[in-house]
């Protein structure tokens, strides 16, 4: 059975996982850091009432941390009570705002490595073409097709005549 541009991508997804996986936990690094830097800059009482009353207050999801003419944003964070739900400024200190910074390099060279690797992987695959030919030099992404070589299972895609139905159904 010959590989198919679908399968291809969804071998590529499952032998990617691990840098998606690197890529969260550098993520979740830099909210951590950032977290920590707004639970100083708001005081508990405030928080305190947040927790208890969270529907009476404007919540920010994104932040913009600055020290002198320097701003750094972080956006995915957990809500937090805010005066200014767009980007509301916190002050940090400058090794705080160099962390996050490194830690976005980090993490767009991983995302770049990723779509390379993902990338090769799809077109190792498609270059390859078949089942046979995979098992022989890419054993490492054969693990992950093998259990669609049986002719019992079928790769992720619609049968010619679900396709030619669904394009009939559209036209005038």
């Amino acid at each position: 059975m010959n590989i198919t541009k679908v399968l291809a991508e969804e071998v590529a997804n499952k032998m990617v996982e691990p840098l998606e996986k690197k890529i969260n936990l550098l993520h979740d690094e830099q909210v951590r850091i950032t977290e920590e830097v707004i639970r100083k800059s708001i005081p508990q009482e405030i928080t305190d009432c947040f927790q208890k009353f969270r529907s009476y207050f404007s919540v920010a999801y994104s932040i913009t941390l600055f020290n002198g003419s320097y701003e750094k944003r972080v956006a995915g964070l957990k809500g937090f009570p805010s005066a200014n739900a767009y980007y509301p400024h916190i002050e940090a200190d400058r090794e705080v705002i160099e962390k996050i910074n490194k830690l976005e390099i980090e993490i767009s060279a991983v995302k770049d490595e990723k779509t390379k690797v993902y990338e090769s992987v799809v077109a190792s695959l498609l270059t390859l073409r078949t089942f046979k030919r995979i098992k022989e030099n890419f054993p490492e992404a054969y693990r992950h097709i093998a259990c669609y070589e049986d002719k019992g299972k079928t790769s992720v895609s619609l049968p010619i005549d679900n396709i030619m139905d669904t394009l009939k159904k559209y036209t005038v």
